[in-house]
C-alpha cells in the first residue's frame, strides 16, 4: 500500500459497499558539521520515513533579480560555506547565476554570470575546499565545472557521464551525488523532460565513482519507466544521505492530475520501493542543504501562469513513521495477482478490490477507481456499473472494511500498456488532495 498524496491517479470505489462499519548541496565530499547523534534525519534510515515541508516563502525569483516578471527563474542547487554562509546557483536567462544569504531563505544576488550556458545541474564541496558543479547544457552529456571561490568557474576536460550511455539520448538532468561507505560516491540522474514531449515516461538511473570524475553506470532504473517496483515517471532527482549508503531520493513527478514532488528512501541507495508525497504541488527541482544550526532547508521550482517559474524554500523535517497497519489499505488484484500481469486481447481480466479501513474507518473520504490506457483516463462509474472516459470520483462515503468485490469481467481489450488504480481520500471534496490518498495499483500489458 502506498500513500499517493495528490496523484492524478486515483482508485476505484466499489459497486455494493454499504458503508458502515550531505548534506550540502545533496552531496558533499566533506560531512555536514551538524550531523550529530541528535539528526534523525542523518542517523535513521527505514523506508517507511516520511518527511514534513514547511513553505517559508520565494527564495528567488525575477523581481528580486531584477529582470522582468515572467523570466524563468529555476534549477537551484545551494551549498553551506564553512562560515555558514548560503550560496545558491539558479538558472535565468540562459546563464548560471548566484546569490547569497546568512539564513538560507533571503538571498542577495551576486554581481555577474557563473556559468553559460545554464542547464540541469548541482553543485558539492570538496574536501580542499574548492567546489565541482556538474551540468547537462540541454540536450547534453553530463559535464563538470571547479571553482575555488564559487564565483569563478572553469570547465574540466572529458565527460563524466554519457547521454548515450545512459539510454538517455534526449538528455540529462544534473548529477546528484553522495558518499557511500566504502570512500567513493553514487550519483543519481535522470532523463530530461523535454517541454517539446508529452509529460511522464521519466526515469532515475545511478552511476558510482572513486574520484568523482569517471563515473561507471550501475545496471537496472532506481525509479520510474523501466524500474522493477517503483514504475511511475520520475525525474529531476535529489538524493540526500541518511546514514552509511541508506539515501532518500526526492524527485519530480509530471504525468498526473496534480503533478509533484515525491520522495523514497532506500538502506542500500538502490532498492526504492515506497514513495510518499511530500505536499508540493507542482514543485520540482527539488534541493536540499543543511544549516549549520541542523536545520533542513529544501528549496524547489515554483511555476505561475503569468509570474513565470521562482524558487521557494521551506523547512524539511522527519515525521514519526505513520504504522502501516493504521492507514486506509487499499488493494487491487487483476486476475487475482498483484502485477505486473499480461494478457492477450481475447483473453478475459477479472479486477478486484477489498480495503482495510483501519484508523479510517467512519471517516468520510473520496472513493476512486481508475484507469490509465494511451495516455486517456478512464473512471469506474457505479450508476452505470462501466467504465467510462474521464477522471472523476466513483464514490463519496465514510471508510469502512471491503472484502474483496469483484467488477464484472471485461474481455476483448485493445493491445497496450494500462494501469488500474484503487485508493481513497480522506478529504472528501471530489478533489485530489495531496496528503489525503492512499492507493494501490496494478500493471497491466495487453498483447
Amino acid at each position: 500500500m502506498k500513500c499517493l498524496c495528490g496523484v492524478s491517479l486515483v482508485f476505484i470505489s466499489v459497486l455494493g459497499w454499504s458503508g458502515g462499519s550531505f548534506a550540502n548541496g545533496g552531496a558533499s565530499a566533506v560531512a555536514s558539521s551538524t550531523t550529530t547523534s541528535s539528526d534523525p534525519i542523518a542517523n535513521t534510515c527505514s523506508e517507511a520515513n516520511q518527511f514534513t515541508f514547511t513553505e517559508i516563502g520565494v527564495a528567488m525569483d525575477a523581481t528580486k533579480l531584477g529582470v522582468v516578471v515572467g523570466t524563468a527563474i529555476a534549477n537551484s542547487t545551494a551549498y553551506v560555506t564553512p562560515e555558514g554562509t548560503v550560496r545558491m546557483y539558479f538558472g535565468a536567462e540562459g546563464v548560471v547565476k548566484s546569490a547569497v544569504s546568512s539564513d538560507g531563505t533571503t538571498f542577495r544576488v551576486e554581481a555577474g554570470d557563473r556559468i553559460h550556458p545554464a542547464g540541469h545541474f548541482k553543485v558539492i564541496r570538496l574536501d580542499d575546499g574548492r567546489l565541482r558543479m556538474f551540468i547537462a547544457e540541454g540536450v547534453e552529456d553530463i559535464l563538470s565545472h571547479i571553482s575555488s571561490d564559487g564565483l569563478t568557474w572553469t570547465q574540466e576536460s572529458g565527460i563524466r557521464i554519457s547521454r548515450t550511455e545512459a539510454g538517455m539520448p534526449d538528455g540529462m538532468m544534473g548529477l546528484t551525488i553522495v558518499p557511500t561507505s566504502g570512500g567513493g560516491f553514487r550519483g543519481y540522474t535522470s532523463d530530461l523532460a523535454r517541454t517539446d514531449r508529452p509529460p511522464g515516461g521519466h526515469f532515475i538511473k545511478s552511476a558510482t565513482s572513486t574520484d568523482l570524475l569517471t563515473w561507471t553506470l550501475e545496471s537496472g532504473v532506481r525509479i520510474g519507466t523501466g524500474a522493477s517496483t517503483l514504475t511511475e515517471s520520475a525525474e529531476q532527482p535529489h538524493a540526500l544521505l541518511r546514514g552509511s549508503n541508506c539515501v532518500t531520493l526526492f524527485y519530480f513527478k509530471a504525468d498526473l492530475q496534480v503533478p509533484g514532488m515525491y520522495y523514497s528512501t532506500a538502506t542500500d541507495g538502490l532498492t526504492f520501493t515506497s514513495e510518499f508525497p511530500l505536499g508540493i504541488r507542482g514543485g520540482n527541482g527539488p534541493s536540499i542543504i543543511q544549516l549549520t544550526d541542523g536545520t533542513y532547508l529544501l528549496y524547489h521550482d515554483a511555476g505561475h501562469p503569468t509570474e513565470g517559474f521562482s524558487i521557494h524554500v521551506g523547512k524539511l523535517e522527519l515525521s514519526p513513521a505513520v504504522s502501516a497497519t493504521s492507514d486506509p489499505a487499499p488493494d487491487i488484484k487483476a486476475n487475482g495477482s498483484d502485477g505486473p500481469l499480461t494478457l492477450s486481447t481475447t483473453g478475459t481480466l477479472s479486477v478486484s478490490v477489498s480495503l482495510t479501513a483501519g484508523s479510517g474507518a467512519g471517516t468520510n473520504a473520496d472513493w476512486w477507481l481508475l484507469a490509465k490506457y494511451s495516455e486517456n483516463w478512464y473512471y469506474y462509474n457505479l450508476s452505470t456499473n462501466s467504465w467510462q472516459a474521464g477522471q472523476t470520483v466513483t464514490y463519496q462515503g465514510a471508510l469502512g472494511d471491503l472484502s474483496t468485490y469483484t467488477l464484472p469481467n471485461m474481455s476483448g481489450l485493445p493491445a497496450g500498456s494500462y494501469i488500474l488504480y484503487f485508493g481513497v481520500d480522506t478529504l472528501m471534496n471530489g478533489l485530489v488532495s495531496t496528503d489525503r490518498i492512499y492507493y494501490d495499483k496494478v500493471d497491466l500489458t495487453v498483447q
